[in-house]
C-alpha cells in the first residue's frame, strides 16, 4: 500500500471517510488527533455521547481493520484494548475502541 497509487486514493478520500465516522458516531465528541496515530492509520481521540473517553481509528483496507476488530473481540480487554459496540458506526476501516488510561493526556 505503501507509495501506491491505493494509498494516495485512500489518503485523498480520507478527510471524507473521518467526516462520516464522526457523524455516524452517533455523539462524538473529539478532543484531538493523536499523533503519532497508527501505524497505518488515522486515530483521533473523541468522547462518546455518554462522556466515555474512546479512541476512533480509520485504518485503510490494506490494513485489515475487519481482521482487527475480530481479534480485539476474541481477545476481549486481554492484553489489548476492547472494541466499543457502535453499531452505528458503519464507515470502511473505522473502528471504536476503548481508551488505556483515559485519564491520562496522551
Amino acid at each position: 500500500m505503501y507509495g501506491d497509487a491505493a494509498a494516495a486514493d485512500w489518503l485523498d478520500a480520507l478527510p471524507a471517510l473521518t467526516e462520516q465516522a464522526l457523524t455516524a458516531g452517533d455523539g462524538l465528541t473529539v478532543e484531538r488527533v493523536a499523533a503519532p496515530g497508527g501505524r497505518s492509520s488515522l486515530v483521533i481521540l473523541v468522547r462518546r455521547a455518554d462522556g466515555t473517553p474512546a479512541a476512533l481509528k480509520i485504518a485503510p483496507p490494506v490494513a485489515g481493520p475487519e481482521l482487527e476488530r475480530a481479534a480485539l473481540e476474541h481477545w476481549n480487554g486481554w492484553g489489548a484494548v476492547r472494541p466499543l459496540d457502535a453499531p452505528e458506526l458503519d464507515v470502511s476501516g473505522a473502528l471504536l475502541l476503548e481508551r488505556l488510561h483515559h485519564e491520562v493526556s496522551l
